[in-house]
Order: C-alpha cells, then structure tokens, then sequence
C-alpha cells in the first residue's frame, strides 16, 4: 500500500487523525430534550448522529458510490497527480479532496515491483488508486478535566474533519453486489439471461414483446415494477448472514481497508506497471464507478421518449394478431390461433394460403384448401381443412393482413396485423404473417407423396 502526499506547491494544516467514533452514526436514535434536563457528551453524540447517519444510509442504498465531479488522475511528467474532486464511499460519505496530491511515479513502481512481481508469463502487474475516507480533530478548547486523568488535559478539539485519503493498493476495490438488481438487468438488455435460473425475467419479456405496440410501455413499466420487487426482495447488506444484528449499510461493515485493498474506498484509477525497466506506467482512469445528477438522468430519459411512445401514425389499430400454427396429427388440418376474434367468412379468396415445396429442386405445389371454420364460439381459432396431405415436408402457411383480401378482426373490424409483437398494423393495412413447418412423417420419400 502507498500514500500520495500534498504535492509541493500546496499547502495545509496538519492535524490530529481521528478515530470512527469521533463521527457518531446512529440513523434510528434521536435525543429526546426535556426541560431541566443534563445534557452530556453521550447527548450530544446522539444529537449529531442521528442525521449524519440517516443521511449516510440514504445515499448508501439509494444512490450507491462514486466520483461526483473532478478526481483527475494524470502523469505529470515524473509524477502521478491526483487533483482535487468530490466523491462517495459505499458507507455514504462525502470524499472531498481540496489539494492535488502526488508521487514519484519511477521511485513508486520500482518498489512496488519489487513487493508485487509479476505472474509467469506476465509482463506487468495493476495497481489501483482509490480515494478513501479519513477524519482529523482540530480546534483544542479548554475542557473541564477528568479527575482520573493523571494527565490534567484541560483541553479537548472542538471539530472534527472530514479529509480524504489517496492510497495505492494491490487488489481492486471489490464492485457493488453483482447481483444485485439482477432481473432488471435483465429485462432491460444489460446482462444476459440464463434460461437455467431466470424463467420469471424471460417469462416477464415474452409479455412485454407480446403486447401490442401502443400498450407496450405500460406493460414494460409493470413487469419493471415486479423485478423491482423481487430483486429488491432478495437484497441483503455485504456479509451479513442472517444470524447477527443488521448492518446499516450495503457495504460489510465488519470489514476494514488493509494494506492491499480498502473496505469502502472510490476507485479512482488503474495503474498498468510494466516489469521492463524505463518503461512508463500507464494511467487507466475511465474504469471508475461515476455517479450522475438526478437533472442529468430525467433528461437522458426524455432522450429515449420518442422511441417509446413514438407517432400518432404508428399507433396500432388493434387487429387481430397471430400467436401459434399447429398442424393436426393427420397433416390434412392445421390450426391458426389468434389473440382476437376473426371475422367470419374473411379468410375467403387468398386470406389464407398453404403451400410446400420440394426439398430436391422440384418447386412449390399449391395446397388446396377444402374447408376454413371457427373451431368454437370464442372465434380465436380457425381451423383450415385440405384436401390432402401437403405435397412436400416444409409446409408455408401464409395468413395475409395486407392486399385485396385480408382477414379480418371482428371487433375492432380491421385488418390482421401479423405476428403478435410485430409493427403495428392501421386500419386500412395490416401485416402478412408466415409459418414454415417440417411435417417429414408425411413423406414415404425424399419427395413426399
């Protein structure tokens, strides 16, 4: 581990470090006054605890850690530089670095080879610059002494100050839970699903990509309000195992920074230290966690708004929409099932249209259609008989939304608008929908009958 110092041309006050219990958290006890009442050291601690700790345990869970503005990390000729910037921790608390702080980067690299060599077959090793929090007492006053104090101390700081400290460490800052808000990843395209452990999240995106277009927003916003719920559900604090008090913050809190890694520091920078002497020490800065304003992100949301709520024009007029194609086990039947009525009698002329064609270069063969019904009152499911069996073993089935002779919903009386999840459909056009199925127990040859 190294520390940077106050670079040269800056200066400060140097002050006595103080301990964590300097600064009291305690988010879920306020001082409760009465008239007439002491007030002692324990009071006041209470007092000044309270909020700080509130505080610290919303930005904590609801806002995460970060570099805010700032925490520039360059070479600067011989030197590393790191200039002043403001940042969170993962317990919630402020960084404000109000100097630059620096290190002999050539001096720095040959020790930390000599204490981090490379692994075989490697030629350089990381580093990391992370940015953590220290606190100093300042401002001796005069205090009452404590009779038991050999010392006679008659004076006591009066302030404590929040600092930052610039540490170099070996292994990088372990990175938010990642599992954390798993399914919303998810559902939003951020990280891949695992059809092993996600059924509920895949099962979340068949609704959203099934659902009509004008509805689609709403219905992502619910099923976004469900993952919510489950991964919030599942949250736990780092470390804890159930069996001891909660902790109050996601990082574990019976965790302490050591000499290779910190326990609630910002990382600041990657540091790439090449074994081959004389060669530079590259400054890698872009691998830091940065948190955004709220103003920056309400705007970045209207960013995505056309795309989602789109035109007047696009709005989907409602017509029926495919959802399956099952073929009957004697291949002379196949039933279409929608998610709306169809209108009686539409599917006449070329509405619906079967063919096959041969897989050995003999072309298509028109199937002819004997019979097209509703299989039941509901009027979701048209049954189309053939003559036949289809000629050859990859059969098209061709529903059409579009051209002289669509089909049409009944209610509203528009026409078929293609597979459900496709491009909305108007009420003057629709969209086709296609089917290819391999049926080769109708063949007795390659050909088919």
């Amino acid at each position: 581990m190294t520390e940077l110092t106050v670079c040269a041309e800056t200066t400060t006050t140097t002050t006595t470090t103080a301990d964590d219990d300097a600064l009291p958290v305690q988010p879920f006890t306020a001082l409760r006054a009465a008239y007439g009442m002491l007030l002692g050291e324990d009071d006041f601690l209470v007092l000044m605890g309270n909020p700080r700790g509130k505080q610290m345990m919303h930005t904590s869970w609801l806002h995460g850690s970060g570099v805010i503005w700032g925490f520039d990390v360059v070479r600067d000729k011989e030197r590393l530089r790191v200039r002043p910037g403001l940042a969170v921790d993962r317990r919630g608390r402020e960084l404000r670095l109000e100097v630059s702080q620096c290190l002999d980067l050539a001096a720095w690299a040959k020790e930390w080879l000599g204490k981090y060599p490379p692994k075989d077959g490697e030629d350089s090793v990381n580093a990391y610059v992370v940015a953590e929090f220290n606190s100093c007492l300042d401002r001796p006053v005069p205090a009452l002494a404590d009779p038991c104090d050999v010392t006679r101390r008659h004076d006591s700081p009066s302030r404590v100050v929040e600092t930052t400290r610039i540490r170099i460490i070996a292994k990088r800052p372990t990175p938010p839970d990642p599992k954390a808000y798993h399914r919303l990843r998810v559902l939003l395209g951020l990280r891949p699903a695992n059809p092993a452990n996600d059924a509920d999240v895949l099962a979340a995106l068949d609704q959203v990509r099934g659902a009509q277009t004008q509805n689609r927003p709403a219905e992502l916003l619910r099923q976004f309000q469900r993952m919510a719920a489950l991964d919030a559900t599942q949250r736990r604090p780092g470390g804890w195992t159930g069996d001891e008090p909660v902790p109050q913050f996601p990082v574990d809190e019976a965790a302490r920074s050591t000499e290779d890694e910190t326990a609630s520091g910002v990382l600041l920078a990657r540091l790439v230290v090449p074994a081959k002497d004389k060669a530079e020490v590259r400054v890698l800065p872009l691998e830091r966690p940065v948190l955004l304003p709220t103003a920056l992100i309400q705007e970045l949301l209207c960013g995505l708004a056309p795309s989602i709520i789109g035109s007047a024009e696009a709005r989907d007029a409602g017509g029926p929409r495919l959802l399956d194609v099952k073929w009957a086990s004697d291949r002379r039947s196949v039933e279409l099932r929608f998610d709306g009525r169809i209108a009686r009698n539409s599917w006449e002329e070329d509405a619906i249209e079967i063919s096959s064609v041969s897989p050995s270069g003999q072309g298509w063969r028109q199937e002819h259609i004997n019979k097209v019904r509703h299989k039941d009152n509901d009027q979701r499911v048209v049954v189309v008989r053939l003559d036949g069996t289809p000629a050859y073993s990859k059969v098209r089935v061709l529903v059409r939304g579009t051209g002289a002779t669509p089909l049409f919903g009944r209610d509203p009386f528009v026409p078929f608008a293609g597979w459900r999840g496709g491009p909305p459909g108007s009420a003057h056009e629709g969209h086709d929908a296609a089917h290819n199925s391999d049926l080769p127990s109708l063949t007795g040859n390659a050909e088919g009958n």
